[in-house]
């Protein structure tokens, strides 16, 4: 499922069935990715759900702060498809 802003990017994971896996944004209208991620992470119906950022910020401050957010990967863009998939997938198996 694709959410084009953060306020529905939330309702679609609290929607039954949650999702298995988030590719999360940093910079979307209205809630930003970090908005998104704390309140999934701060929710105990969404909190086990792994996010990973997908983004085209490339600060380390940006990474180390999604990190310590309890995002499980960030990865920034341009995304290089083998690379992304692996990753969703190793995330999926944990």
């Amino acid at each position: 499922k694709v959410a084009n802003n953060g306020d529905k990017a939330l309702r679609i994971a609290r929607a039954e069935p949650a999702p298995d896996l988030i590719l999360l944004d940093i910079k979307m209208p209205g809630l930003s990715g970090y908005d998104v991620c704390e309140a999934l992470k701060g929710d105990a119906a969404t909190r086990d759900i792994p996010i990973i950022f997908l983004t085209a910020m490339t600060a380390t401050e940006d990474e180390t702060k999604g990190l310590a957010m309890g995002a499980a990967d960030f990865i920034t863009k341009p995304v290089n498809p083998p690379v992304v998939l692996a990753r969703v997938a190793t995330h999926l198996q944990i």
